[in-house]
């Protein structure tokens, strides 16, 4: 991806490409998304996708609430205080975008607050907050497949329809007219050979 395009990428979502600026060794990230022009705009949806808004909470028992420093809350009846831990989206860190065998490869790790992380290491006592780590999870998990479906209909190079190529073993998504100029020419899956030779 050409630098400006990838400034842009960096300069509106820091925190997902927070690796960036490590060295090579330490995170493939310090690369940069290592893919074509025309995969910009998905990859900026992806980004803004997961950029979630909705937060939730679990209500914990007393004394985990205490030792997280959580303010009880009292109902109007007066009954015993209880806690709720507010549950925030975890946040997204791309640790390599990339491309192979022609479509859109992306890798990651999600990071929830630490009150979280630490209530999860106490398996089984919050079923409630496993379900809504697990939510947040699917939920990522979703997006990024999502993405890397449309990069198999998205050209590589222009961003705009394109269909899989195939040059010398290399697969890459392009237009018919981007394909002729590398050139690169149709690729179609074994499964669908056979289903055209069926009579």
């Amino acid at each position: 991806m050409n630098p400006d395009l990838q400034q842009k990428l960096f300069d509106k979502y820091p925190k997902i490409f927070q690796e960036r600026e490590l060295g090579v060794s330490q995170s493939c990230m310090a690369w940069g998304p290592e893919v074509g022009d025309g995969w910009y705009s998905i990859i900026d949806l992806l980004c803004y996708s997961v950029t979630y808004t909705f937060s939730t909470s679990v209500m914990i028992d007393e004394e985990d609430g205490k030792k997280l420093g959580i303010s009880p809350t009292t109902d109007f009846k007066g009954n015993d205080p209880r806690y709720f831990l507010s549950v925030e989206p975890p946040q997204f860190v791309a640790t390599q975008i990339k491309e192979k065998f022609g479509g859109l490869r992306v890798y990651y790790r999600l990071e929830f607050d630490p009150k979280v992380e630490e209530l999860l290491k106490q398996t089984g006592k919050y079923q409630d907050l496993h379900k809504i780590v697990d939510r947040y999870s699917s939920y990522m998990d979703g997006v990024v497949h999502f993405a890397e479906m449309m990069s198999y209909r998205t050209c590589e190079v222009t961003g705009g329809p394109g269909e899989m190529h195939i040059r010398s073993g290399w697969y890459k998504v392009l237009n018919r007219a981007v394909a002729k100029t590398e050139p690169y020419i149709g690729y179609e899956p074994a499964s669908e050979i056979n289903k055209n030779e069926l009579p």
